[in-house]
């Protein structure tokens, strides 16, 4: 699976864009990155479900967690928190199918060029998971935040860190 390692993450973070569909593209993406939560369950996000330092992530399961924001989830969502989106949304709304193509130019610009023709929405969950394991996290707790119920994902990903740690030795 495709992941971002922390620099590279900071790297799109930091990209000034070069007119706001790049910024939202980039927002959102990053937003899924420091939060763990995908892009299905980002599109049902409302400015409702913002709470002080929190998010309440809706699942179709009709399940909810808490995720907590960090820094810089707080401060993408401090961008929109005076802009009105359709349904209340907490975030702009983009097409995945857009939202995918910007990333992949972002990527290029930054020089994440290796990943950046694999580069999707899809690679924020794991991106969070993958920098979650290297911070030392435990599983569960991952699991816990992005609704990730699937432990065997979470060891595999871990496993295949460890791989590429050992190849320093």
């Amino acid at each position: 699976e495709i992941y971002l390692e922390w620099e590279e993450l900071m790297d799109i973070y930091t990209f000034p864009g070069e007119e706001p569909r790049w910024q939202r593209a980039r927002d959102i993406f990053c937003f899924m990155c420091f939060t763990g939560i995908r892009y299905s369950e980002l599109q049902g996000l409302s400015k409702d479900h913002i709470l002080e330092k929190r998010i309440v992530v809706n699942k179709q399961s009709a399940k909810t967690r808490i995720v907590p924001l960090n820094k810089y989830a707080g401060e993408i969502i401090h961008r929109y928190e005076n802009k009105y989106y359709r349904n209340n949304a907490a975030l702009p709304v983009m097409s995945l199918v857009t939202l995918n193509k910007y990333i992949k130019m972002i990527a290029l610009s930054v020089g994440v060029a290796k990943k950046a023709a694999w580069i999707t929405a899809g690679t924020a969950p794991v991106t969070f998971i993958v920098n979650a394991l290297k911070l030392d996290i435990p599983a569960e707790i991952i699991s816990t935040y992005t609704g990730v119920s699937n432990d065997r994902r979470i060891k595999l990903l871990k496993q295949k860190i460890a791989a590429e740690e050992i190849k320093k030795f």
